[in-house]
């Protein structure tokens, strides 16, 4: 940053460089710098390119720390014939399932011999009820409970989500933060243990639910906070826009535009909370069950020497 800001001072004049200005430009072009270099790191083979949205590697380069590849990957759900060939052809061996027992009944997996599945609802109706409906006032609960029972309305929780919050994705991390450490406990230790690699971490769109797993994963490798709001904010939903939009308003949702959005600073702030009350990542983690020995196995397993990356492991 201090080289950018004698550049800019150069290019573009000192008296009309502030340094809260300079610094915004330095940040920008340092992001752009990462990204260039993300792409240089990537394969970009056309074996590598993924039939299933949003399905990436979580391992590469990310500023000082190397993860190897062919660990972890991340997506949205998989499904059909060639889906679960690409998955076999990438040798993944353990799909772990973040998605609601209602979004399993809808997308069923269609499981290949010899991989193992590890089902982790995020939001289940317990972390529902204890994340959501508890804290309610008491006039949404009784509109929601009428709403549920006589006119079966099924999107209880994305009523209750949009009405207590004016950013619904970040109540919703803050939720599973909160209320799904059985669950999260659940995932992180199968996600975690090096003898169930390789991995592959989903939820229907591959965003959120996988979105905050996978930061949890890179935040026990060492990953800095930057660089985590960056790998979240690369999901493309256009892929899967249509089929989603569909599934929301099949499930009684009739607005679910909030909750398709991709915004990096969701992650910032689910970022920011977990350190301002546990103070690190470490800790946030032994909080909901992975124990210090369960991280230090992970990274003795997955991180490299600054300037590596391998897919061997």
């Amino acid at each position: 940053i201090a080289i950018t800001i004698t550049i800019t001072r150069l290019v573009v004049g000192r008296a009309l460089c502030s340094r809260a200005h300079i610094i915004g430009v330095s940040r920008g072009l340092v992001r752009a710098v990462r990204a260039v270099r993300a792409m240089h790191s990537s394969t970009d083979t056309a074996e590598d390119v993924s039939p299933i949205p949003n399905f990436r590697d979580l391992g590469g380069r990310y500023g000082t720390v190397s993860l190897r590849t062919g660990c972890v990957y991340r997506s949205s759900a998989p499904h059909g014939a060639s889906h679960m060939e690409f998955l076999r052809q990438k040798g993944v061996a353990t799909l772990i399932d973040l998605r609601s027992v209602d979004e399993v009944r809808a997308n069923p997996l269609e499981i290949p011999e010899k991989v193992s599945v590890c089902r982790a609802n995020l939001l289940s109706g317990r972390t529902r009820f204890r994340g959501l409906f508890l804290p309610a006032p008491i006039s949404l609960k009784l509109k929601v409970l009428g709403n549920k029972l006589i006119l079966r309305d099924r999107a209880a929780t994305s009523h209750m989500v949009t009405t207590l919050a004016g950013d619904p994705l970040y109540l919703l991390n803050r939720i599973m933060i909160d209320h799904a450490d059985k669950e999260l406990q659940k995932g992180l230790l199968t996600c975690f243990n090096p003898a169930n690699f390789p991995v592959l971490l989903f939820c229907s769109l591959g965003k959120d639910r996988t979105g905050l797993m996978s930061a949890l994963f890179l935040g026990a490798c060492g990953v800095d906070h930057d660089s985590i709001v960056e790998e979240y904010a690369h999901s493309d939903l256009s892929a899967l826009r249509d089929e989603s939009i569909r599934f929301m308003r099949s499930q009684g949702m009739s607005d679910p535009e909030p909750f398709l959005a991709c915004d990096p600073d969701v992650m910032h702030r689910v970022l920011t909370y977990i350190k301002e009350r546990w103070g690190s990542m470490g800790e946030f983690l032994v909080s909901v069950g992975v124990t210090r020995e369960d991280q230090e196995r992970l990274r003795r397993a997955v991180c490299m020497p600054h300037g590596e990356c391998s897919s061997t492991l």
